[in-house]
């Protein structure tokens, strides 16, 4: 899961199923980011873990 926050300090945020994949969440959350209008998005935290099993 990734978390971005445009210059406004909206947070979008985005995941994927493969925990190994932390360049696509930051990819997808910037995505976000950029289809809402967020001017100078920019990464705060991405954390890829398998979570609780």
């Amino acid at each position: 899961m990734s978390l971005v926050r445009d210059a406004s300090d909206r947070p979008f945020g985005a995941g994927t199923p493969d925990p190994k994949d932390e360049k696509a969440a930051v990819t997808k959350a910037m995505a976000a980011c950029n289809a809402a209008g967020g001017q100078t998005c920019r990464e705060v935290r991405t954390d890829c873990s398998e979570g609780i099993l």
